[in-house]
């Protein structure tokens, strides 16, 4: 394979791994802002029924973090292993790659904890009942001296 079919290659597995955690990071956040928006809404949901999912969303937002930093080590030190002057020994990123990989995956399983806790909270959740609203009978009348029915034509 030549130099620069590898180089590419490498690139677009760079960008695939960014955008990943990149949707590790919305999914987590946004979940959370949900979350949030969602108790503060509403008046018949304690704060502490959302307790455990919150949590579970934020340690896979803080995980998704960490695992940004752990890329860049493992980026930072696969860079300096390369000749012609390498600083680091070879294969030394791979201990930053795992780490990187198990944050991703230990964030992902937290993201659906998270999920899973607050559908099983959502289903303990009662919806208060509101008056039925009524719709009045359209009047419908005539040009003639007749009064006005309900809903019939003359």
């Amino acid at each position: 394979m030549s130099d620069t079919k590898a180089n590419e290659i490498f690139k677009s597995m760079v960008g695939i791994a960014t955008e990943g955690l990149k949707a590790l990071l919305l999914v987590n956040g946004g979940a959370v802002v949900a979350l949030l928006t969602f108790v503060g809404n509403s008046e018949t949901v304690a704060a502490g029924q959302f307790a455990v999912p919150a949590a579970a969303f934020l340690t896979g937002l803080v995980l998704c973090v960490i695992a940004f930093c752990s890329a860049y080590a493992t980026q930072f030190h696969l860079y300096n292993e390369q000749p012609p002057e390498p600083k680091f020994p070879a294969r030394s990123h791979m201990r930053f790659f795992k780490w990187t990989a198990l944050l991703v995956a230990t964030s992902l399983i937290a993201f659906s904890a998270g999920a899973m806790t607050s559908v099983n909270a959502l289903s303990t959740v009662e919806t208060p009942n509101k008056p039925k609203i009524e719709q009045p009978h359209p009047q419908i009348s005539c040009n003639c001296n007749c009064a006005p029915s309900a809903g019939k034509k003359p």
